[in-house]
């Protein structure tokens, strides 16, 4: 497919120098862990000798994804309304971007202290839990603590001590408020100009009840809550969230605390958009909100988790919360991704070859 496009496509090798690999029109990569600090070195060697070769993206950009304390910061810091073209009557025509409260703890906040600045900072339960790296195919970056009192927080310390969680408290994690919805996600693709949504199931207000046997409790583990088999074979694409693999919420659990999984209240493998559980996103917001993120992570391949709660404002503007952003998140999970993919590396390749013919670099 992609050299009837007149595109070629190859596989970097890591452990081998890039010199002996190129030249390159665009270098599109994706490294985390033990290989990213040695492959950002080399990368940038390469890029400063060969300026015109397009860098999809930048390390540093893409750094900012990986760790939940700055994955958010490009919404938190600026105001951000996405108006639709034309505008429209009232604020029927704009939806105003936010993101939830939330703070950065670690091992230095026992249970009292956390209590306390959960209070300070004006959060209500229930609070969400989750690690503090965002990046990783292991159960455990996929995995949320749903914490719905002062008192969880005492619990989660006392199950974490015990050896009973699937959360590492000893390294940072982050609390989140939860904000009330109906139970569908909306991640937006963006994939360079291009923005397209897909629903998938969340944590909906139905499922933060009473747990298995109607059994009340101030803590609740779910993993991989949003993760949708893929397009790509018999029901869809490979099936891992948009961030790594991970089990579905309520499928058998892993040896250990991940016995301690709660289920979703319904098949997480069924599409919210049959259940019509919420009105979806229009359009002209997915579009605008990919653009502007875009422009402000500098960034060309990415994905946002969207939530949209019940309701609007009196002008009729309504509200969304974005709670994570990932970085070249699994595109084989839509219907026709192939096309859509294959289209940005056409355009990305054509502009790496102007570059390099003209000489000039400009940020990758």
């Amino acid at each position: 497919m992609a050299t009837r496009a007149g595109v070629r496509i190859e596989l970097v090798d890591a452990s081998r120098p890039l010199e002996e690999q190129g030249p390159f029109d665009v270098i599109l990569h994706k490294v985390f862990g033990d290989r990213a600090a040695a492959w950002e070195r080399q990368l940038g060697d390469y890029s400063a000798r060969h300026p015109g070769t397009l860098i999809l993206d930048s390390p540093t950009a893409i750094r900012a994804l990986a760790d939940r304390e700055t994955m958010l910061r490009g919404i938190e810091e600026e105001e951000l309304v996405i108006g639709a073209p034309g505008g429209g009557a009232g604020g029927g025509g704009r939806m105003r971007v936010r993101v939830p409260r939330q703070l950065f703890a670690g091992p230095g906040d026992p249970p009292g202290r956390l209590a306390a600045r959960v209070r300070e900072a004006g959060m209500r339960y229930p609070v969400l839990i989750k690690p503090g790296g965002a990046h990783g195919g292991g159960l455990e970056s996929h995995t949320i603590a749903v914490v719905s009192s002062e008192a969880g927080l005492g619990e989660l310390a006392r199950l974490d001590r015990d050896g009973g969680t699937p959360l590492d408290l000893g390294a940072p994690f982050v609390v989140q408020e939860y904000i009330a919805h109906p139970g569908v996600m909306y991640k937006i693709y963006v994939v360079g100009d291009d923005a397209v949504f897909a629903c998938r199931p969340s944590l909906g207000e139905g499922d933060l009840g009473a747990g298995e046997g109607g059994v009340a409790r101030h803590v609740r583990f779910f993993q991989g809550v949003s993760r949708r088999p893929g397009a790509g074979r018999g029901d869809g694409p490979d099936g891992g969230s948009d961030g790594g693999s991970t089990p579905e919420a309520g499928s058998p659990p892993a040896a250990g605390g991940a016995g301690m999984l709660s289920r979703l209240s319904r098949d997480a493998w069924t599409t919210p958009e049959l259940l019509g559980l919420a009105e979806t996103p229009p359009d002209w917001f997915c579009r605008g909100l990919g653009r502007e993120l875009a422009r402000r992570l500098g960034l060309r391949l990415f994905n946002i988790d969207v939530i949209l709660p019940g309701g609007g404002a009196p002008g009729g503007e309504r509200t969304a919360f974005v709670v994570d952003i990932n970085y070249f998140p699994g595109y084989d999970k839509l219907p026709g991704w192939q096309g859509l993919l294959l289209g940005f590396l056409k355009k990305s390749a054509e502009e790496g070859r102007r570059r390099r013919a003209g000489g000039a670099g400009g940020p990758g």
